[in-house]
């Protein structure tokens, strides 16, 4: 059996910072959605564990979809293994949760490769050890997370938006560390507005993107002039908002047409700015989805 299926990216809706916890991570709450932007893997059956992954320079051995393959052989299916390719389109460390999303997605295909039979429940374990955004991966395409991102509750799916990602050419060192470890007590909410607007779309009333906020957007445009040039970039466009993603250095929006999206990507293509137009994907896009219909 072949199975070639796609990881999605997302972007957070909203990402708000309550504070940091006793074990040392912070408390949030976040609203994602993932998006039609994936990397594509293949999966094959084999006697061993092998991963390929053309142009990717992280090493083999530190790679999400081997750490995954390996966390379910050891615990589940130790004399199983698969050949896997993975052939990377979301941009690496961007916000966009690119290696969480193939971590997710070799979960599933090889509990369906291997006929484990696991149960999200038993997945989303796995996952959590993984990191902070896998677990969500396997619920898509929107929920809410809260805790460490590891709390979800779905959402019904915000799809049939068009999105325009920004994607500014700058590293972040230790990202994700660098910009919780620079949150000001300003920058912390009490996580009601993601709550109220998680409750509106639980209630069918639509997204409200006027209301979408993220606790890192001061930092990295303040502290990271590609960030902001490309925020500033995508307003110029005729975007009618722009936010940061996850903790960026992506930068997004959000409209109603297919149409309106490629003409935001024009200008910004004028300017000097790498963007890629996608769209708010549905739940029968996502690998659970693909995967109960292969059964």
């Amino acid at each position: 059996m072949k199975l070639i299926l796609p990881a999605h990216a997302k972007i957070n809706l909203t990402l708000e910072v309550l504070g940091q916890r006793p074990d040392g991570y912070h408390e949030i709450v976040t609203i994602l959605q993932a998006i039609g932007l994936s990397d594509t893997l293949t999966f094959e059956s084999a006697e061993t564990l092998e991963l390929a992954a053309p142009g990717l320079d992280c090493p083999a051995a530190e790679n999400l979809v081997l750490r995954a393959a390996r966390q379910l052989q050891e615990t589940y299916a130790r004399t199983r293994g698969a050949r896997i390719c993975l052939q990377k389109h979301i941009p690496s460390a961007a916000g966009l949760g690119g290696g969480s999303s193939d971590a997710a997605t070799t979960l599933l295909a090889l509990n369906h490769l291997w006929g484990l039979d696991l149960g999200l429940d038993a997945l989303s374990a796995l996952a959590a050890e993984l990191g902070s955004d896998v677990p969500f991966f396997l619920h898509a395409p929107t929920a809410l997370a809260q805790g460490r991102g590891e709390r979800l509750a779905s959402l019904p799916a915000v799809d049939g938006l068009w999105v325009v990602l920004a994607i500014p050419p700058v590293t972040i060192p230790q990202k994700t560390r660098t910009l919780y470890r620079s949150l000001l007590p300003a920058d912390y909410t009490d996580g009601s507005l993601s709550l109220a607007i998680a409750a509106d779309l639980a209630a069918g009333k639509g997204l409200a993107v006027d209301r979408l906020r993220n606790a890192f957007e001061r930092q990295a445009l303040s502290v990271y002039p590609a960030v902001a040039s490309c925020y500033q970039a995508l307003l110029q466009a005729g975007a009618p908002f722009a936010r940061l993603s996850g903790s960026g250095p992506a930068v997004f929006t959000l409209v109603r047409s297919q149409a309106a999206a490629h003409r935001i990507v024009r200008r910004l293509t004028e300017m000097g700015i790498h963007s890629e137009p996608t769209y708010t994907i549905g739940r029968e896009e996502t690998v659970l989805a693909i995967l109960q219909g292969d059964d």
